[in-house]
């Protein structure tokens, strides 16, 4: 059972390979996962009280899915070098709600830079096939996989610039799909996002392969602006903690617009 388990402490400065074979190590919670403070988009660590959101909410999910990573992943070779991967789709869920705060779900059990996640949710949001503008903020994890001159091609830039069938006009699915009904007060299955376009030329298709809003009503009428994530492949060590962060600061600026444009009240 999962008690059983030994914690191992993984220093984040520290480069392993793990051999089948080898044992799974796990990272040590900090002494903040208790959740003393949380990050908000605002860049400042605010005062909060000690419930399961943002950063515990994550972290908790995060080692449960390692844990199941540990007893049935399975272990295979693939272009980037070896890793465990699961047979079945699992779900991690991450709980934002919070009255005033755009809070976000910064792991407390390696580091990460927020701001660079925030700059790769803007870099999503313009539609951009090249990595110009991450470069002109300092972000380079996307250099290795760009092509000499900087291009990238459309990838996380589907969600905005979707390719017409003329390829002359593109589609902003997140603007169409998703805002447009919001602020109609329509709540839609069909407020979906595709990030995989068959024929699209990219040089490296999104790991995330579609996004879909959806709105909830409490017992007491308060709506709460849900986003599911679905991914077709993820680095659980490196990209997933970094990923969630993303597509966190995408939801919080949706919601954003949406009561800019219409004023209705989302959590």
């Amino acid at each position: 059972g999962p008690d059983d388990d030994k914690w191992e402490c993984l220093q984040a400065s520290k480069s392993i390979e793990l051999e089948p074979g080898d044992r799974f190590c796990f990272v040590q919670p900090s002494q903040d996962y208790e959740q003393k403070y949380q990050y908000s988009l605002m860049g400042n660590w605010e005062v909060l009280p000690k419930n399961q959101i943002g950063s515990a909410s994550f972290d908790y999910a995060y080692l449960k899915l390692m844990r199941l990573i540990k007893r049935k992943g399975q272990q295979q070779r693939n272009t980037k070098g070896g890793n465990r991967t699961l047979r079945k789709a699992v779900e991690l869920t991450i709980n934002l709600a919070h009255e005033s705060l755009c809070i976000l779900p910064v792991t407390t059990l390696r580091q990460i830079c927020p701001h660079y996640a925030v700059l790769e949710a803007i870099w999503y949001l313009r539609g951009e096939d090249h990595v110009r503008f991450l470069q002109r903020h300092n972000v380079k994890f996307w250099d290795k996989q760009a092509r000499g001159d900087g291009w990238v091609g459309f990838n996380y830039g589907l969600l905005t610039a979707y390719a017409s069938a003329d390829d002359k006009t593109p589609f902003n699915q997140l603007e169409q799909n998703v805002l447009q009904p919001l602020c109609q007060n329509r709540s839609s299955r069909n407020m979906v996002c595709s990030l995989s376009k068959p024929g699209e030329e990219t040089v490296q298709q999104a790991c995330t392969s579609s996004v879909q809003f959806a709105v909830a009503k409490s017992a007491d009428g308060v709506e709460t602006l849900d986003l599911t994530v679905t991914q077709r492949s993820s680095d659980f060590i490196l990209g997933l903690p970094h990923d969630v962060v993303v597509w966190s600061v995408i939801l919080h600026l949706v919601r954003r617009e949406v009561r800019i444009r219409s004023g209705p009240i989302l959590r």
